[in-house]
């Protein structure tokens, strides 16, 4: 069993769906206070789905905690072939295989500088998977897509130190239970 955990900022950060609500024009801007309060106020389930502990708490329930494996993201993003070889070992298979992609940033998302682009790109998926199939994989060939990113993404955007501590606030207790389950610090996401 495996498990993606992010710092307490990324999933309160409104779970990676903070970059889809401005993609999608839902909202604009950094994460201010007054952005917050819009979101979680339309959105609770952003901050619930952060709770790690509770669904953490069932999965050890039902299949004891060495059955498990999981994976911290900033593990992931920091030392992919460790994380890959750790996973091999817990899965007792051979690990002498390291796919050549694993240091590779894959289908990252965007903060678009142009949101016409954006919407043209996504239109043009969702037909192209529909009506072209082959236009996917001459994108895929000749990595289109990653020249597309370099070209129309913004860099990310900021959260106002109210809103940290806020969020920090929210989580503390969370992350300290979350540190007991999986037995290990995260120190990090408390900063």
């Amino acid at each position: 069993m495996k498990g993606a955990i992010k710092p307490y900022q990324s999933r309160a950060y409104l779970a990676e769906n903070l970059k889809y609500l401005k993609r999608s024009g839902q909202i604009s801007g950094d994460l201010t206070i007054e952005n917050y309060k819009t979101i979680t106020n339309n959105n609770p389930q952003l901050l619930e789905n952060g709770n790690y502990s509770y669904q953490l708490k069932k999965f050890i329930d039902e299949f004891e905690f060495d059955n498990l494996h999981i994976i911290i993201k900033d593990d992931i993003d920091n030392k992919p072939v460790e994380v890959l070889n750790n996973l091999y070992d817990f899965l007792e298979v051979k690990s002498d295989f390291i796919p050549s992609i694993v240091k590779k940033k894959v289908s990252t998302s965007i903060n678009p500088k142009i949101k016409l682009f954006e919407k043209v790109r996504i239109k043009l998926h969702v037909l192209s998977k529909k009506y072209a199939p082959w236009f996917i994989n001459f994108i895929k060939k000749y990595r289109i897509s990653e020249f597309y990113r370099k070209l129309n993404n913004k860099k990310g955007f900021k959260i106002e130190k109210e809103v940290k501590e806020i969020l920090y606030k929210y989580y503390e207790e969370e992350i300290n239970e979350t540190e007991k389950l999986i037995k290990r610090d995260l120190s990090i996401w408390k900063k």
